[in-house]
């Protein structure tokens, strides 16, 4: 148990909802969710009308499942802003934005690899002039699962890719 937790904590990646007032909304558009993705038996809510998990991570395995965790807990992230490009499959992976973006539908989304609280993730996406994912259906939420498996199967000099530096050949 304690390997599959620590696995997990390693590819855990924040997406933006967060939980306020017992309710679960996005927190760039304020919206409620309405789409969801959870694990089985989440959000569990531990520590009831104290809860501490108040955070939705994923983790890029399996169905891009969600979990509710403390938003102290240091994850990768994935950005998103409004994107003009054609509609695309979800296994289409054309290229937007200046940070090495990969767009779907009317989204230009960036995964950051590195590993920052919740709201560190949130101003480092800020700072990008834009916000975290928001995602609305399942279709997206394939696709941004198939977006950051496509960039951490990508290697390049034994190190993982990161997406504010490209590298120039």
């Amino acid at each position: 148990m304690k390997s599959f937790l620590q696995n997990r904590a390693s590819a855990c990646v924040w997406i933006g909802g967060k939980r306020k007032l017992n309710k679960w909304k996005w927190s760039h558009s304020g919206a409620r969710i309405t789409y969801s993705s959870w694990y089985p038996n989440e959000p569990d809510g531990r520590g009831g009308i104290f809860a501490t998990e108040n955070c939705i991570e994923a983790t890029p395995t399996g169905s891009f499942d969600w979990n509710d965790l403390s938003c102290l807990a240091k994850c990768h992230s994935i950005c998103q802003t409004r994107w003009n490009g054609k509609q695309q499959k979800i296994y289409d992976l054309p290229d937007c934005g200046a940070h090495g973006g990969k767009g779907y539908g009317q989204s230009c989304y960036v995964y950051r690899s590195d590993k920052l609280k919740w709201n560190e993730a949130k101003e480092s996406c800020i700072q990008l002039n834009m916000h975290l994912v928001e995602i609305s259906e399942e279709d997206e939420n394939s696709f941004v699962r198939y977006y950051i498996m496509s960039l951490k199967s990508h290697r390049t000099l034994g190190k993982p890719w990161n997406d504010a530096h490209k590298i120039n050949h």
